[in-house]
């Protein structure tokens, strides 16, 4: 989870996941979460670049009671990508 703030400080939003992903014939969308995370300068302004994975629901239910109640085929990522914010430059004229 992660918040957006203004310049001044202001909270303007906040970032439950990077996405998500609803794969045919699974319940609920799977969400997209941060693996890694990088920042750089970019000729468009500041970037955060995210490297993304979608959740393994297995892993995440095992030891819970819905471990067996809900089946979820992946043993793995079913997608594995990257998500880039980039903090526009403002030129002062």
């Amino acid at each position: 989870m992660g918040e957006v703030l203004t310049p001044s400080g202001k909270m303007m939003a906040v970032l439950e996941h990077l996405g998500e992903l609803k794969l045919q014939d699974q319940d609920i969308p799977i969400r997209l979460v941060a693996q890694s995370y990088s920042q750089e300068k970019t000729e468009n302004g500041d970037a955060l670049i995210f490297e993304v994975a979608s959740v393994v629901v297995r892993e995440v239910l095992e030891g819970t009671s819905f471990e067996n109640w809900m089946a979820y085929p992946y043993t793995e990522p079913a997608i594995i990508g990257t998500v880039t914010f980039t903090l526009k430059r403002i030129l002062n004229l």
